[in-house]
């Protein structure tokens, strides 16, 4: 299960972005640490500094599309190679670098990776 559960090093840029959804995983001040409590929901607000919530994959791709405008997508390009596409819907573009990935979970990886850095550099 907890490969359903973003990384720390997304899950911290996602509270540095202003992510607050409920989540019933968290990583703990070790970083690496997760911490899954399926009848329990935290917030970033209600956590201190070096924990954060671990949002699932799903959560943070809602996010970007919600608060953003970014819809994202991974593509099968029918010879086991993976790549993704991202809409920035505000401007009518998409956002398109052509890297192929072995697996859908690096594309999906990855991906995650690319919102990020262009809410980064948007703000």
């Amino acid at each position: 299960m907890e490969k359903e559960f973003i990384p720390y090093e997304q899950a911290l840029a996602l509270k540095e972005l202003g992510f607050d959804e409920p989540c019933f995983g968290y990583y703990t001040g070790d970083k690496n640490h997760l911490v899954i409590r399926p009848n329990m929901n935290r917030r970033n607000e209600e956590l201190n500094d070096i924990v954060c919530t671990a949002p699932l994959y799903q959560q943070a791709f809602r996010w970007f599309r919600e608060k953003y405008n970014l819809h994202s997508y991974i593509v099968d390009s029918k010879s086991y190679k993976w790549y993704f596409n991202i809409d920035d819907m505000t401007i009518d573009d998409v956002i398109s670098e052509v890297l192929y990935f072995k697996t859908f979970e690096e594309a999906e990886l990855e991906c995650l990776k690319k919102l990020i850095e262009i809410v980064k550099n948007k703000g």
